[in-house]
């Protein structure tokens, strides 16, 4: 009995490693791509995946960033590639994925500037674009998976660009300006309870930070006051998070100025959920219960009553559990954890998204 059960469960394993690693053999190929977006002149390149036993066309989707200067695979974090392993996922599963570099980073061109949503976006679809000269590409079946910030710069393509046929909001947020910033700093500050003395005094602290980031107090004294708050905010984060994100006294000056930068400070207002409810495309919206970065319980639900408020019935919401916002397995989801996990990605999540892109292919 117990032998037959070993055997079992060494069966069960064999298969599951079989799975995570299927992908890796020979069923996609891969093309190095340059494509341009004309409104700017900016040369973009990039990788497309393709199911190796295609017949026909197949589906196809843009990986859009989340924020920084990404390279194509999202390798931010030693040993991960977050974007690499979904495209790779994605063809084993008969979806094409084109990836690419953020402007100003890896082989493409212009500037990198952060928070440069417009760009951002005009980049997205003129990677959308390129997909659509393919002649594997099914062409009534070309959607965007858009991560963390690339959850802002997705609903914006589509908008602008109604051609794109579908969304996959990943770790994105539901709103955007203070109150996620607030949320996002609460866990990572590991501050759930509303009713505590830290939220309480962190809310406090923010409705004082807000003004002075958004430039209605831009006074030296001001300037000066954000920093003793911010430095006080970060208080609340653990050590180790705290070493791992730069949060100390000797970067608070490029703290501060990272937050003030004209560049994000017009998108402070920027109402999130206005675009969401315009949105009239089905949209997968999926987020891992440990994400401190666009925490789940806050930012799904965002997204679903913006959905729901402009008539939207064709979406779908899904938490995973112990999915950090990088979509790896982890057990705390705090950016420390990020370089030790590594690879170590979800695989359902990774199953869902495929399994709801198909679906999507079947509705045209």
């Amino acid at each position: 009995m117990i032998i037959t059960l070993i055997r079992i469960l060494v069966s069960i394993t064999l298969c599951c490693f079989l799975l995570k690693c299927s992908h890796s053999d020979n069923n996609f190929s891969e093309e190095k791509i340059v494509f341009t977006n004309n409104i700017n002149n900016t040369n973009l390149a990039g990788t497309i995946t393709y199911p190796e036993s295609l017949k026909s066309t197949a589906p196809a989707v843009v990986l859009i960033h989340g924020s920084g200067p990404c390279d194509r695979d999202l390798d931010i974090a030693s040993g991960t590639g977050l974007f690499r392993e979904l495209a790779h996922i994605l063809a084993s599963q008969g979806i094409i994925a084109l990836r690419y570099d953020k402007r100003g980073a890896g082989e493409s061109g212009g500037n990198y500037i952060s928070y440069d949503i417009n760009n951002f976006t005009d980049d997205g679809i003129a990677a959308v674009k390129y997909l659509e000269t393919i002649p594997r590409v099914q062409k009534d079946c070309i959607g965007v998976i858009g991560l963390s910030q690339g959850g802002i710069v997705a609903p914006l393509m589509q908008l602008n660009y109604p051609s794109i046929k579908f969304l996959v909001l990943m770790g994105s947020p539901g709103t955007w300006g203070k109150e996620f910033f607030f949320q996002s700093h609460l866990a990572l500050a590991g501050i759930f309870d509303s009713t505590s003395a830290g939220y309480n005094k962190n809310r406090l602290l923010m409705n004082e930070l807000w003004p002075i980031l958004t430039g209605e107090e831009n006074s030296l004294r001001a300037q000066e006051r954000g920093k003793e708050i911010l430095a006080e905010m970060w208080s609340y984060v653990n050590n180790i998070e705290r070493r791992t994100l730069g949060y100390a006294e000797v970067n608070i000056d490029k703290w501060f100025d990272e937050f003030t930068r004209p560049s994000i400070r017009k998108w402070y207002n920027y109402n999130q959920q206005k675009t969401l409810s315009e949105l009239n495309c089905p949209v997968l919206a999926i987020t891992g219960d440990k994400d401190v970065q666009a925490p789940s319980g806050y930012n799904l639900q965002k997204i679903k009553d913006a959905l729901e408020i402009g008539g939207n019935s064709e979406f779908k919401v899904v938490e995973l559990n112990h999915v950090n916002h990088l979509f790896q397995n982890c057990a705390t989801g705090m950016p420390s954890e990020y370089s030790r996990i590594g690879n170590d990605f979800n695989e359902r999540g990774f199953e869902i998204i495929s399994r709801w892109i198909k679906e999507q292919s079947f509705h045209q």
